[in-house]
């Protein structure tokens, strides 16, 4: 019983860490831009063509994913999966800071 109420004790004494300001956030939401860049980047034959643009909305971040037409197959990927996965990944990145990001593929 003693060791419950030290922990319980220790755990009212400690300093709670303060909620990340909006700095930190910034710098979390331009490297979601580089990572959807990146990964990209790492699947296309025309790497120097791709262009991701950020556009900010209410609620959610737009992410528009641009490259050569002959690379599209290759970001979209067999039924989908490949876009999918990005897709994924950036969704569970943005809601680690408490954002809501979606990807979109421009022709």
């Amino acid at each position: 019983m003693a060791a419950f109420w030290s922990r319980k004790n220790r755990e009212k004494n400690e300093q709670k860490p303060a909620v990340p300001e909006k700095p930190e956030q910034d710098k979390g939401i331009s490297e979601l831009k580089e990572f959807v860049e990146f990964i990209a980047k790492s699947l296309v034959d025309y790497p120097e063509q791709v262009e991701v643009r950020r556009i900010d909305g209410e609620k959610t971040m737009v992410f528009e994913l641009k490259v050569n037409k002959t690379d599209i197959g290759k970001i979209i990927g067999k039924n989908g999966r490949t876009i999918r996965a990005i897709r994924t990944l950036l969704t569970t990145t943005a809601a680690k800071h408490r954002q809501r990001a979606v990807l979109e593929i421009l022709e």
